[in-house]
């Protein structure tokens, strides 16, 4: 793998160039958690327009990739959402989302462990400028 650090690509503009290029990976956006300081569900937060998360969903499928969405707290709400309701065909349903993100991360690992996949890429819901 060739990595490019251009200093006007952002984070994710790297992420792109390098990961389309390998395959057997898949992609899991962490969006499990509660929102709770935040007061509402972040993931629906108005950014740019659109859910927070549909701009991150947005962002991995222009790399190539069909994301899982890693949801938890507030999946209801989430899934019934009409504008994600087309975005959100790959979800991962966190039953400990409650603990953490490190029990989001393994109830995803042992989500797509039966798929022949050579790593995950973790991306958090709620950054969308990566």
């Amino acid at each position: 793998m060739v990595f490019c650090f251009e200093t006007n690509l952002s984070f994710f503009q790297v992420f792109c160039i390098n990961f389309c290029e390998i395959t057997g990976f898949v992609v899991v956006i962490l969006a499990a958690g509660e929102s709770k300081r935040f007061g509402s569900p972040k993931q629906l937060a108005n950014w740019q327009g659109q859910p927070l998360l549909l701009s991150v969903i947005k962002k991995v499928l222009s790399c190539g990739h069909k994301p899982y969405v890693a949801l938890g707290a507030n999946s209801d709400v989430i899934l019934s959402n009409e504008v994600l309701g087309p975005f959100l065909d790959r979800v991962i349903m966190i039953g400990k989302w409650s603990e953490g993100l490190s029990h989001s991360i393994i109830e995803s690992i042992d989500f797509v462990d039966h798929e022949n996949i050579k790593g995950i890429a973790f991306i958090l819901a709620d950054q969308p400028l990566i």
